[in-house]
């Protein structure tokens, strides 16, 4: 009996190799696919930072642009930048009319309004 446990421990050792083989195997799959999914997700992390730092970039840049256009709406801005081009003497004042908005709305029809000559007539000789 002696010489079954003898053949079965010897067997046991001859797979022990072969065992610690495929688990070295087995350990060296799962690290490779570990470094890759490890590699992957630093790149994406990588990408990720890049694009919250052209997020924050561009955000500043629409702040910039907003103050600028929101400057350029001042009546101050408009007089320096007129007195600049020369279309307003040093001494002069620029006087800016506002419209309403419902000034369209309140305009007669074109069927309605006299003709041209005769608001030319109308101009020169008046309505009599």
């Amino acid at each position: 009996m002696r010489t079954r446990t003898h053949g079965r421990s010897a067997r046991g050792r001859s797979l022990r190799p072969l065992i610690a083989a495929a688990v070295l195997a087995g350990g060296l799959v799962l690290s490779f696919a570990f470094a890759g999914v490890t590699i992957q997700g630093n790149a994406l992390a990588r990408s990720i930072d890049e694009l919250n730092a052209q997020i924050a970039q561009e955000q500043a840049r629409r702040a910039s642009l907003e103050q600028s256009a929101a400057e350029k709406r001042t009546t101050d801005y408009v007089v320096e930048k007129a007195k600049q081009y020369g279309w307003v003497w040093p001494w002069e004042a620029i006087i800016a009319v506002q419209r309403d908005a419902d000034a369209r709305a309140r305009e007669p029809a074109r069927s309605d309004r006299p003709s041209r000559v005769e608001r030319w007539v109308a101009l020169f000789i008046g309505t009599r």
